[in-house]
């Protein structure tokens, strides 16, 4: 097997391109960090039993978005399914209960949720 004289500048220069690649990526992803700190905030929502989906939509066409949870409460054969829709309230902050609450048939398998009305908004 013949020694290839080239074979270890190349394998630095790889190495160097690597280092400067790493360093890049990493003083360019703190630079923003903390930009969005201001624009989220966690907020509680109270729910009973193991939730299955979260859908944020805009439900009542005001702009804001209501968050619709669907979860289940009980044990199987007593298990119950509930869909609960939380709106904004002031300063966007979400109310911590559910503004309204429903329990969903048992025999239902999809909902879906929409304007259905001929005339949109109403």
């Amino acid at each position: 097997m013949t020694f290839n004289p080239l074979h270890k500048p190349i394998y630095r220069e790889h190495g160097v391109l690597l280092c400067f690649y790493l360093v890049s990526i990493c003083f360019f992803s703190f630079a923003g960090y903390g930009e969005g700190a201001d624009l989220f905030s966690a907020q509680s929502l109270r729910i009973e039993g193991k939730v299955l989906s979260v859908i944020p939509t805009n439900l009542d066409d005001r702009g804001s978005v209501e968050i619709v949870v669907v979860h289940k409460t009980g044990v199987y054969p007593k298990e119950k399914r509930w869909i609960s829709v939380f709106s904004a309230g002031t300063l966007a902050k979400y109310l911590t209960t559910a503004r309204q609450q429903w329990e969903v048939d048992p025999a239902a398998t999809m909902f879906d949720v929409g304007d259905i009305s001929p005339s949109p908004g109403k």
